[in-house]
């Protein structure tokens, strides 16, 4: 009979060494071990049997030994590394009856290990199926051709599928896609006139809405409306006939020439989170400032 030795058909393979099997404490998988470490090691038959035999039979062992005692089994008793035998036990897995049957003509063990790898298309095992089916078996290299073949034919078909999508897209939307721009976090706060970033993936000011993506910031050009009250109504009476503070919302840098700020920035600081808990809202002029729910606006309202 000829002595064949999985460990030796792929460079994955490590030197035997004595493996003590008082280490796997069940008595009785002891004698199971050593007789499937025997079969594993050598083997007989063609590569689909070794690999569908010894894969099984890994599998087995996992699912007998207690934990810590499967790995030194493998490494020492059957003179596998770990990866090896992975690929001995997912490739025993997919070679079901019909793929083993199609496949017998296949000798290399590699080439079923590549076949049966998770990254393989589908398409390229119904193609190593055929060329077997007809006599004419792939080599390895002919696998690994295939397979590159398939990944850049995959990526082509996902370009051209983004690429249809993007013709039935509105024409507004590839106009707002074309005139977009991408900002840093600092310049998103100034957009907004604020010197803390608030919370959120998307904020709106009168002149555009900035969205956060995986990159960063985008900037869309889209104008929103500013709801502004009316100057006529900036004065209500109350039940009692005495005129009552209304609230306004009003740009940062017209409530800041209004309350006399030198700048319009003093103003904004004054209205951070961390300065109002301090200080309070703003005070000058008879009016008082609070931060508004429109970014670059904020409330004001008359104060004696």
């Amino acid at each position: 009979m000829t002595d064949l030795r999985i460990v030796e058909v792929v460079n994955d393979s490590q030197s035997f060494t004595e493996f003590d099997y008082g280490l796997i404490a069940d008595p009785a998988n002891r004698g199971w071990a050593e007789s499937a470490a025997g079969f594993i090691t050598f083997g007989l038959g063609q590569a689909v049997v070794k690999v569908l035999e010894a894969g099984n039979l890994l599998i087995e062992a996992k699912q007998r030994l207690a934990y810590g005692e499967y790995l030194p089994w493998v490494e020492q008793a059957c003179g596998l590394k770990e990866r090896y035998a992975q690929q001995l036990t997912q490739a025993a897995q997919w070679l079901n009856p019909q793929h083993a049957a199609g496949l017998d003509s296949v000798t290399d063990v590699t080439t079923l290990f590549l076949l049966s790898a998770d990254a393989t298309p589908e398409e390229v095992r119904q193609w190593a199926l055929e060329r077997c089916a007809a006599g004419d078996p792939p080599t390895r290299k002919e696998v690994l051709e295939r397979k590159r073949n398939s990944s850049q034919t995959g990526r082509q078909r996902t370009v051209i599928d983004e690429a249809l999508k993007a013709f039935r897209i509105s024409e507004e939307a590839r106009s707002l896609a074309a005139n977009a721009q991408r900002i840093t976090t600092r310049q998103l706060m100034d957009e907004l006139g604020a010197d803390e970033l608030p919370k959120g993936k998307q904020h709106v000011t009168d002149a555009a809405t900035f969205v956060k993506d995986k990159d960063g910031w985008i900037k869309f050009h889209i104008q929103q409306p500013v709801d502004v009250p009316a100057a006529a109504t900036r004065e209500q009476v109350d039940f009692f006939g005495d005129p009552t503070p209304v609230d306004e919302v009003i740009p940062i840098a017209e409530a800041a020439a209004r309350m006399g700020f030198p700048t319009r920035h003093q103003l904004s600081c004054s209205l951070t989170p961390s300065s109002i808990a301090k200080k309070g809202n703003p005070r000058r002029n008879g009016w008082e400032a609070s931060p508004a729910s429109k970014y670059a606006h904020c409330t004001v309202r008359r104060v004696s």
